[in-house]
């Protein structure tokens, strides 16, 4: 019976950690750089946070071009989303770059001016600068916004945890008070 009670609560403390561990943005607000800009389509638009107009967008006069963003300190990276904007429809090749190292390329078909998005699904990486180079276009580069989602956690356990694990150990002291 103790060595089922003791798996119970390691569990129970585990879940509950895991649980403390949210994946949101953490590109917004941030510094961008980029290889250039067309008229007043700063880089600075794709970590606005604002996803709804062609005003918000950042655009590069060329059929190839890179965006950076600076996250300011080392983050666990865990999704990427560009928000392409085109016009005509062409197909467009995406590299991801994390601190100069490349951790995926994906050629995809972006239609002219309808949403869309191209998702990085990527291990948990570290790193303070992500990168998006666009290429092999039939349209001028551009990207409505630049979304880098990271884990933010929090050193401390959640206090249910700390319930949890406190109550199982006074239940475990008591039973060998008892014997």
């Amino acid at each position: 019976m103790k060595p089922l009670l003791s798996m119970i609560l390691i569990m129970l403390f585990a879940v509950s950690c895991a649980n403390a561990y949210a994946s949101s943005v953490i590109s917004w607000g941030k510094p961008v750089t980029a290889n250039g800009q067309y008229s007043s389509y700063a880089p600075g638009n794709l970590t606005d946070g604002s996803e709804g107009s062609f005003g918000n967008v950042w655009l590069f006069g060329g059929y190839s071009g890179w965006a950076q963003v600076d996250l300011e300190n080392i983050q666990i990276i865990e999704k990427v989303i560009w928000y392409p904007s085109v016009a005509p429809s062409t197909n467009q090749t995406f590299s991801l770059y994390i601190d100069g190292n490349l951790i995926e390329t994906i050629t995809q078909y972006v239609p002219a001016a309808a949403p869309g998005s191209v998702e990085f699904d990527i291990a948990p990486t570290a790193g303070r600068y992500v990168k998006m180079e666009i290429y092999n276009s039939a349209s001028w580069i551009s990207g409505v916004e630049f979304e880098i989602y990271g884990a933010e956690k929090s050193p401390v356990p959640e206090p249910l945890t700390l319930v949890l694990l406190g109550l199982g150990i006074a239940g475990l002291i008591r039973r060998r008070i008892k014997k």
